[in-house]
């Protein structure tokens, strides 16, 4: 499944709901982070068992403290609402799902 956030509280729902959960933050304006969000989109897709969320910066300071967002973007798996790793940076589809299926074995 394949959400958009851009409130802690939402991010804090979706995490509580699902037991693997990707976060991707993104901001608009980075082209980095543009790419980022159609490869979370095309993982989504196939990955239906593991809940995504774009998650848009710069609008929620709580959320940017919480999750520790200082630089975009930012990829984080968590399982079970514990942070299992991160990724920081843009990186190609096909390295992010080989990350996040090393990760989930």
């Amino acid at each position: 499944m394949l959400y958009s956030a851009t409130r802690l509280d939402d991010v804090k729902r979706l995490i509580k709901k699902s037991s693997r959960v990707v976060l991707c933050f993104i901001g608009l304006w980075c082209p980095q982070c543009v790419y980022m969000e159609k490869a979370i989109e095309e993982l989504s897709r196939r990955h239906k068992e593991i809940t995504f969320v774009n998650i848009y910066v710069g609008r929620d300071e709580e959320l940017i403290r919480r999750f520790q967002v200082y630089e975009i973007p930012k990829v984080m798996l968590l399982d079970k609402e514990r942070i299992v790793d991160c990724i920081i940076g843009g990186i190609k589809a096909e390295d992010l799902e080989k990350w996040l299926l090393s990760r989930l074995s």
